[in-house]
């Protein structure tokens, strides 16, 4: 997954209006966003004040970064990128099409 999100952020982050200074949090955002996919139905607390499912983190997340101040694109290039790797490889094999990111192996 990380070979596939890399590069495609740095191909993103090449656009001038896309560009930041460190695509870190960008990946990390990736990640919640393919695992938020895999796992929907997961309870979430937090700061234990509201439980969430899992469905919903990367947009609780994101409305925690509008409210905290800090900027938002990189985090919704990361749910972007997030959802192109589990659309080629998920969605996309099970409506009958190619596996064209076939990972070596999935639980």
């Amino acid at each position: 997954m990380f070979v596939f999100g890399a590069p495609s952020l740095l191909v993103m982050a090449a656009v001038p209006y896309l560009w930041s200074p460190f695509m870190g949090g960008s990946l990390v955002f990736m990640l919640i966003y393919v695992w938020s996919r895999e796992y929907p139905n997961a309870l979430i607390d937090i700061y234990r004040l509201v439980s969430l499912k899992g469905f919903y983190l990367p947009y609780v997340m994101l409305a925690l970064d509008l409210l905290l101040g800090n900027p938002l694109m990189p985090d919704i290039l990361g749910m972007v990128v997030g959802h192109f790797y589990y659309f080629l490889t998920v969605l996309h094999p099970l409506a009958g099409g190619k596996f064209i990111l076939k990972t070596p192996f999935r639980v």
